[in-house]
């Protein structure tokens, strides 16, 4: 009888096979099979409900169009920053810089394109026009909502008869609108950013280098600015939902002529600026997504031009660990509260009680019967690969 030696397909079909075993049984293999995935854009607009989402909308992408683009990122599941896990929604408002702004209780997310106003449910994933002001004297680039009063602010949202520029506060409770320019100390309407802080009570703006914060009873005041900063526009700033942490990144140095990957963290129990480590050259950061959740920063598009060129950056999306001021891979959300487990209630005296078996402990037993299953699968299609590899 004649001796059978391998082949060369044998040999590669045992060499993938193993491969493919090896990685199915390691715990830390986790791939997001999606069926969306979003284009990369620049000033997109968005806001985010800490530990649900982030909601993005629009913007230029590198060809110099429109998006038409709707999405979220989902920040109630981990996944990795090569990997995010992204769900599409139903299109809406288009176009490039436009301020949006989250409702305090996250369920309406509203958007404001060319002095019309859009409102998309949260809940029910549809899109409402509430505001038609068309009449070219809105703008703005950013927006945030004062959870006090309910109203949005929108920074240089409206431009006066005198080419001056005022907040214009959308209170979307009557759909009314209304400017205000008391106090206005901020330089100029160049790119600029804004978050609400809830322990100041107060909307926080950078603008030119400096920073301001504004409120409906006060006004505007002057912030202190973090030195060093570098940028003078196409900022992003968000502020964590207890208000503890406000981080500022990337932006366009006019004096440097470049992108900057500078990131900068506000402790505001004790209004401490702090800078962080840069990002490396290739992933330096304008005008891009961002939120906060779980202590990590994640910022999602944007580009690293310095031109009216955009300059796709080396990762769309970036983390940044609030806890260890390091870039990460991972992003994880804050673990679940599992359900109060109550006592059974007290028997008489001379009877049985009989406890049925709990949903979670049955849950558990069938994820640990369907864990032994799996890895007895996976034990079989390594023997198969064998046998295939040796015929």
């Amino acid at each position: 009888m004649p001796q059978r030696h391998p082949t060369l397909r044998g040999a590669l079909l045992f060499f993938t096979c193993s491969l493919s075993v090896l990685f199915s049984l390691s715990p830390h293999a986790s791939v997001h099979a999606q069926s969306f995935a979003p284009v990369l854009t620049v000033q997109p607009g968005n806001a985010f409900v800490e530990g649900k989402a982030l909601y993005i909308a629009s913007g230029g992408t590198v060809a110099g169009m429109i998006s038409s683009q709707i999405f979220m990122v989902d920040l109630s599941v981990s996944w990795n920053a090569t990997s995010p896990v992204y769900k599409q929604l139903p299109s809406g408002p288009g176009s490039n810089w436009f301020p949006s702004a989250m409702s305090p209780d996250g369920l309406k997310w509203f958007v404001f394109v060319a002095g019309v106003g859009h409102v998309f449910d949260t809940q029910t994933n549809q899109w409402s026009q509430v505001l038609n002001y068309p009449d070219g004297k809105f703008y703005g680039h950013a927006a945030a909502t004062d959870p006090i009063s309910g109203k949005t602010l929108i920074p240089f949202g409206y431009k006066n008869p005198d080419g001056t520029w005022s907040m214009l506060v959308v209170d979307l409770k009557d759909n009314s609108i209304a400017s205000d320019n008391r106090n206005f100390t901020a330089p100029n309407q160049s790119t600029y950013a804004a978050t609400w802080n809830t322990l100041l009570k107060n909307l926080l703006v950078v603008t030119d280098g400096t920073m301001h914060t504004y409120n409906l009873v006060e006004g505007w005041k002057n912030f202190t600015a973090p030195q060093g900063i570098q940028a003078s526009d196409a900022y992003c700033m968000v502020s964590s939902a207890s208000g503890s942490k406000v981080v500022l990144f990337g932006g366009y140095s006019k004096s440097l002529n470049a992108t900057v990957g500078d990131i900068f963290v506000l402790d505001v129990p004790t209004l401490t600026w702090k800078k962080g480590p840069s990002t490396p050259p290739g992933d330096v950061r304008r005008s891009p997504a961002c939120a906060i959740s779980n202590d990590y920063f994640v910022s999602w598009g944007g580009d690293t031009g310095n031109t009216a060129t955009i300059v796709p950056p080396q990762n769309v999306m970036l983390v940044y660990d609030l806890k260890t001021d390091t870039w990460t891979s991972n992003y994880v959300p804050a673990p679940t509260t599992p359900p109060a487990i109550t006592n059974p209630p007290v028997q008489p005296s001379g009877t049985q009680s009989i406890v049925p078996t709990t949903t979670s402990t049955t849950s558990a037993a069938s994820k640990e019967n369907a864990s032994a299953w799996s890895r007895n699968m996976k034990i079989v299609a390594g023997f198969v690969c064998v046998l295939l590899a040796i015929q």
